[in-house]
């Protein structure tokens, strides 16, 4: 694949090509909408009843093998990626010397029959093609990927593109945040909105953002937390409330703490901790194995059992059973 490098004349050359196009009046910003009938992952899960019939993709170019009157491509789809044959007796002169001009990263959509290449590749063989959208920047080369932790997450859609992967844990994300919210619901709890905006910073114990209310002439801070809003409604008489939405703190930074975070935060009249920690049990295994069908998992190299009853402890204990220090046997506030 190509570099990232704009001073190679990659750039430049894409935009020469995107130019030309719209002299001829062939502008791929032109087109609005796109056909498409099937999608890559479905299309080799189901190629024994689909073989031979004629579907439409749309999708981005991955690679592109071949110059001469063949060339073999891969275009990924939401789902995954499948590889296009592309002959110039099907398409004609005209239409494959314009196939051979597109450039990986470019988004097109492909009309072909399903079939199978003599090496058994699943493939859709192109009988048409449209160019939906002009990639004017080259994807990272193939061999040493999108690999750099800041870029990843600086340029998360440039991360998804190359490491299709990561699509996965988006899909979870969502997954387990739908398991929450269904289950809160089913229990009677009412979902609610909390304001975002406050004059104080309350909840937890964070440094806030803070920003400037030109209307009413105010100082209010981005919340920490919806904790007391919530509170007022149980004081109102909404017996269980919960909210699913964004905090933020302005503190510290890295890859595993982002400043803004989405946080789910409940609570129920009439139970106390206790309850809250059955409450949380289920929600936790629930999620597990809504989203994976099971409730053990496996987690940077260690085995996670999600399944009912979790374990309760003090603090006290945890820290007794860990490090062997009793803070029970302790009297002696210095030594504390």
């Amino acid at each position: 694949m190509e570099t990232t490098d704009l001073g190679s004349g990659l750039h430049e050359q894409r935009l020469n090509r995107l130019n030309k196009l719209n002299e001829l009046e062939r502008s791929p910003y032109r087109e609005t909408t796109a056909r498409q009938t099937g999608k890559a992952a479905d299309i080799a899960a189901r190629f024994d009843e689909l073989e031979g019939q004629t579907v439409f993709l749309a999708g981005r170019l991955m690679s592109k093998r071949g110059m001469g009157k063949v060339s073999f491509s891969d275009l990924q789809d939401e789902s995954g990626q499948i590889q296009i044959f592309t002959k110039i007796d099907v398409l004609g002169e005209t239409a494959y010397a314009g196939w051979q001009q597109l450039d990986i990263g470019d988004v097109v959509q492909v009309e072909g029959e399903i079939f199978r290449t003599r090496r058994g590749e699943i493939s859709v063989r192109n009988q048409g093609f449209l160019l939906l959208a002009k990639a004017l920047r080259p994807l990272p080369e193939k061999f040493h990927g999108l690999t750099n932790t800041d870029t990843r997450y600086r340029k998360r859609y440039l991360d998804l593109i190359v490491n299709p992967d990561v699509k996965d844990t988006f899909r979870k994300r969502s997954a387990i945040i739908a398991s929450l919210r269904q289950d809160m619901i089913a229990r009677g709890f009412l979902e609610v909105e909390t304001p975002i905006l406050s004059t104080i910073a309350s909840g937890a114990a964070a440094r806030p953002f803070t920003t400037h209310h030109n209307a009413l002439d105010l100082e209010l801070t981005l919340r920490i937390a919806p904790e007391l809003y919530l509170k007022r409604l149980v004081v109102g008489g909404f017996e269980r409330v919960f909210e699913i939405g964004r905090n933020f703190r302005n503190e510290g930074m890295s890859i595993k703490h982002n400043p803004e975070f989405t946080m789910i935060e409940g609570y129920q009249a009439f139970t106390d901790y206790r309850g809250m920690m059955d409450l949380m049990e289920h929600l936790i295994a629930s999620a597990a194995r809504t989203v994976l069908g099971r409730t053990v998992v496996e987690y940077q190299g260690k085995t996670i059992d999600l399944t009912p009853p979790f374990a309760r402890k003090t603090m006290a204990e945890q820290v007794k059973e860990t490090t062997g220090i009793d803070f029970n046997e302790m009297r002696d506030a210095d030594i504390l």
